[in-house]
């Protein structure tokens, strides 16, 4: 444009009079208008015929015009990072799988410090691909880039059709869906992109607009940030947008006779403190709708017009086509009457009430009773959020036993989902990435007695009822919410990033979904509700973008170890050792190293059991204090202290009496009781043990396999100890460590006080003749060879017996939804701690 001025005031020359100063100058200014016919200067300003606000918290502006054949664009925005821009057939990123046409900017210090713009294509929530490597070309003309004062600013042209399978055609005389996206501060490595350069969400990026290119307006039409569906069946739906005092506001609704009204108040319920206002039609004058304030007043509950001066109540819009009504006003937000004060960022009731069938206006007055349609709906003015058009629900994912479904579709920046679930008490819905409920993003509700939905947005520091988010940013759906047949159905929408430290941003890459459903109503407490712990919940391993959705146990891996553990330590180890103590020394009489080989097998397998009961003592104490939960708060954990002490003891206990105090002839008395305190304190921690494994199988709510296998095995044992027992006392039971059973002195190591080591003949100590008679006769017995062969064959067979049904144990431990306590014992079961109680 400078040139132009130039070229025109030395074409002009006025006064001049000499010929070949005339000439020259004429001849300059012709090149000059050649230079900017053919030329065009980098930094000339295109004069654009339309031009849009995208978003308004980032200043993000598109300026378009065609020529025919060609568009121009400018885009522009607060954003020092990539901008991108695209067409889609229906304002999806995929276009439902149709694919889009996406365009990126940036501008680097690098070999892009002048601009680069790339030509993409994507049919899936995944980054974008070069239309060249697809086998296309690059159809995006760069004019001019800069990053300036944190703004980066792009003008560019593309042809209208570029015959281009990766590129969509441009139809200025027809409205399309553009695509907007931003990624803030951060430039790509290189023009092919990764998951790492995904774009960034903040106001309302990203987004879509449908914009048409051949409208030579530039106004920048209100941009609405936050949407609420009001009702469904006649798409009712309100938005606002709030800017300094003023609240500005659409109502569009398929509502076009009688009237609609729409208002807040800070109560529950219709009164003085609720503010409206009411859109109506009529043959007289408004029959394209008319827009006027109202209120509220005592007494028989009317609807009248209110003074509209009291709160700056402006028409913007009121317009009704092709069957669909559109109303925009706008107002100040904290107002001089007090009756009518809406407070931007407290939760206030937004209403909405009509009668299409109404034939009077509701200039004067309405009665309550024709107030017809009441919907009320909580929400908070000043976050920027939308429930207003739920989109077909394309995804979903159901648990395993059908009693719970989620539907779902993203239309970024936002997320809806709709939860269906066979109860009449409340409903969960958790985003994790551990797939633990400790440290989820949590999303509760449920259908009130009186039939309103209710959603609250929560957070869960462990495994017990999450805390109400200071911040809500779950949106409900309410003509979408009810309680039908038994199955209580909840509609909601929050934003995929809503950037509160409380909420779990929603991720292209799988995510953990937990559901949880409750038995009971919550009951309300203040300002939040107090509900029991959920009667079933799971998880789910889910990809929100791609659809992808699969169950997964939430038995936190810790817990099923403990388990296995602290059987194979109880219910497997220590009983042998116990058995190779009593009825396998005759078997085991060699003297090894400073002792009997039958108590070498006897301590190794006692500090085995004391090392696994360690490892399973560890484990679940790191678990427990992950879970922020409290420690040792019910009889199976107090009991399992007591074990885990009790198995450190019992070692000591062991090497004390077969070391120390055996050795000392003169004090056989004292051996004796040390020995059987060893014996006896060794059986009661067994016991105890046992009780406790049952005690934990209730916690886990483990599959009945690994019950009957246990229990098998139990039964097993005392078969086992049962018959040997009796066995001891045949003649020939000394081969079982029976009366008169004693060990052959030997050459090395051997000494004389240890040959008569057994129970029943060291019961002289109490000099009883006959018992030694007794004894030494059935010491010279030997066992028959067949006796023997069918002893040993039986043993080897219950051993490998025991040795399957440990197997069966760990493996219906491994299988066990243990979050699942309606599976295995139904409401018997509850995760958590056993009462104390009991």
């Amino acid at each position: 444009r400078a040139r132009w001025n130039i070229a025109h005031a030395l074409w002009r020359t006025d006064g001049m009079s000499d010929k070949q100063t005339l000439l020259t100058t004429r001849l300059l200014a012709a090149a000059l208008l050649v230079a900017l016919l053919f030329f065009p200067a980098n930094g000339d300003a295109r004069i654009y015929d339309g031009c849009a606000t995208l978003d308004q918290l980032y200043d993000y502006q598109v300026s378009w015009a065609t020529d025919g054949s060609t568009a121009y664009f400018k885009i522009s925005a607060q954003i020092d990072g990539w901008i991108g821009f695209g067409i889609s057939v229906d304002g999806s990123m995929d276009g439902n799988g149709a694919g889009s046409d996406i365009w990126v900017g940036y501008v680097d210090s690098g070999s892009c410090s002048t601009g680069c713009l790339n030509d993409y294509w994507v049919q899936n929530h995944v980054p974008p691909s070069l239309d060249t490597s697809l086998g296309g070309s690059s159809n995006l003309v760069l004019a001019s880039a800069e990053s300036v004062n944190g703004y980066t600013t792009f003008e560019f042209s593309r042809a209208l059709k570029t015959g281009d399978s990766y590129d969509r055609d441009l139809t200025p005389d027809f409205q399309q869906y553009f695509l907007y996206s931003a990624k803030f501060n951060t430039k790509p490595s290189s023009r092919v992109l990764t998951s790492s350069d995904e774009h960034d969400f903040g106001g309302t990026i990203p987004g879509s607009m449908k914009l048409t290119l051949s409208s030579t307006a530039c106004s920048h039409a209100i941009v609405y940030s936050s949407c609420q569906l009001l009702q469904d069946s006649s798409s009712t739906r309100y938005s606002w947008v709030i800017s300094g005092n003023t609240l500005s506001s659409k109502l569009v609704t398929t509502i076009t006779t009688g009237w609609i009204a729409v208002g807040f108040s800070s109560g529950t319920v219709l009164n003085n403190a609720t503010s409206l206002v009411v859109g109506y039609f009529d043959n007289r004058g408004c029959s394209s709708g008319c827009l006027v304030p109202g209120s509220i007043i005592s007494g028989d509950v009317t609807l009248m017009a209110a003074n509209a001066t009291d709160y700056n109540f402006t028409v913007i819009t009121t317009d009704v086509t092709n069957g669909q009504t559109t109303f925009e006003w706008s107002r100040t937000i904290d107002m001089d009457t007090s009756s009518a004060s809406v407070t931007a960022n407290t939760p206030v009731y937004l209403f909405m009430l009509s009668n299409d069938t109404a034939t009077n206006t509701p200039l004067s007055s309405v009665a309550s009773a024709n107030f017809g349609t009441t919907v009320r709906v909580e929400v908070v003015l000043a976050h920027n959020i939308s429930a207003c058009t739920v989109p077909p629900l394309k995804d979903s994912y159901t648990n395993p036993d059908g009693t719970w479904t989620v539907f779902w579709n993203i239309v970024s920046p936002e997320i809806h989902f709709l939860v269906k679930a066979r109860t009449s008490g409340w409903v969960g819905l958790g985003i994790s990435t551990t797939g633990e409920m400790s440290g989820s993003d949590i999303i509760w509700g449920q259908i009130n007695s009186d039939g309103t939905p209710v959603v609250s947005d929560r957070w869960a520091t462990g495994e017990s009822q999450p805390g109400k988010d200071s911040e809500q940013n779950v949106i409900i759906n309410a003509d979408e919410s009810s309680y039908t047949n038994g199955v209580t159905t909840l509609s909601y929408t929050r934003l995929l990033n809503t950037g509160d430290s409380k909420d779990t941003a929603i991720k292209t890459t799988n995510m953990y979904l937990l559901w949880a459903i409750g038995s009971s109503k919550g009951t309300l407490s203040g300002n939040d509700y107090d509900f029991d712990q959920h009667a079933s919940r799971g998880a789910a391993n889910i990809n929100f973008y791609t659809g992808f959705s699969s169950a997964v146990s939430t038995s936190a891996t810790d817990r099923k170890a403990h388990g296995i553990i602290m059987i194979t330590a109880w219910g497997f180890t220590v009983l042998v050792a116990t058995f190779v103590a009593r009825y396998l020394k005759s078997t085991f009489s060699q003297w090894f190293l400073f002792g009997y080989s039958w108590l070498h097998i006897h301590a190794i397998l006692q500090v085995l059991t004391m090392v696994l009961t360690l490892i399973a003592f560890i484990i679940i104490c790191v678990w427990v204090t992950k879970q922020d939960s409290e420690h040792f708060k019910g009889a199976h954990e107090v009991i399992g202290l007591v074990i885990f002490i009790c198995s450190v003891l019992q070692p000591i206990l062991g090497v004390v009496t077969e070391r120390l105090i055996r050795k000392d002839k003169n004090q056989h008395y004292v051996q004796r009781i040390i020995a059987e305190v060893h014996v006896w304190f060794g059986r009661a921690i067994i016991l105890l043990a046992i009780m406790n494994i049952y005690f934990g199988f209730y916690l886990l709510c483990v599959h009945p396999l690994a019950i009957g296998a246990f229990s098998a095995a139990l039964g097993i044992y005392l078969i086992w100890f049962g018959s040997h027992e009796v066995l001891r006392w045949l003649p020939w039971g000394a081969y079982l460590g029976g009366p008169g059973f004693t060990f052959d002195e030997l050459s090395k190591g051997g000494n004389k006080e240890e040959q008569n080591d057994n129970d029943e003949n060291n019961a002289n100590f109490l000099k009883v003749d006959a018992w030694t008679q007794f004894t030494e006769t059935r010491r010279k017995q030997e066992i028959p060879l067949p006796y023997k062969i069918t002893l040993w064959s039986c043993d080897s067979v219950g051993l490998l017996i025991l040795v399957v049904l440990w197997v069966l144990v760990v493996a219906g431990i491994s299988i066990s939804d243990v979050d699942d306590p309606d599976k295995f014992f139904d409401s018997s079961c509850t995760v958590g701690t056993f009462p104390s109680s009991s």
